[in-house]
């Protein structure tokens, strides 16, 4: 009994509250588990080319009609933005946009905002021949050519411009 009690207040050096698998630590904050697997996901893709990991972010649905700056759509109405001046950026999705886009819309929206947020990326207008654009920082939502040349674009947004 007494070996028994001497293991128990040894252990191993684990604190009791970390064993509660219940318990989870957060690195961020997100509206739901879609919005999550995103930012899973970039994370992933960062560790082949420019390991990054996200500590501090809020992610959340909101109004970004009245923004006037930030991700738009091919019609011109913002759909996400970053708001990186604080301590904890935040990223606002357009939940009416979200509901109906494409997994790659989804992708290059998401993966735009946090270049903004996570990488500290500007937006980027230029066009390779005047026609296609060179970075996922483009202000306005691609997916045709980001679907054919996905790596380059993911290479771009995690090592800088070519």
């Amino acid at each position: 009994m007494r070996i028994l009690a001497l293991l128990l207040l040894i252990g191993c050096g684990t604190p009791i509250e970390d064993l509660n698998p219940t318990k989870k630590d957060k690195k961020y904050e997100v509206a739901d588990k879609e919005l999550e697997s995103y930012i899973n996901l970039f994370e992933e893709e960062s560790k082949s080319r420019k390991a990054v990991s996200i500590d501090n972010l809020i992610v959340e649905y909101g109004n970004t009609a009245d923004v006037g700056q930030g991700l738009l759509n091919l019609l011109d109405v913002t759909i996400g933005v970053c708001y990186s001046g604080s301590d904890t950026p935040r990223i606002v999705i357009d939940k009416s946009y979200w509901a109906d886009a494409t997994d790659t819309q989804k992708e290059v929206l998401m993966f735009h905002e946090l270049g903004h947020c996570i990488l500290g990326r500007g937006h980027d207008t230029r066009l390779d021949n005047g026609k296609v654009p060179v970075s996922v920082m483009y202000p306005t939502i691609f997916t045709f050519w980001y679907t054919k040349k996905r790596k380059y674009y993911l290479d771009e947004l995690f090592l800088g411009g070519y």
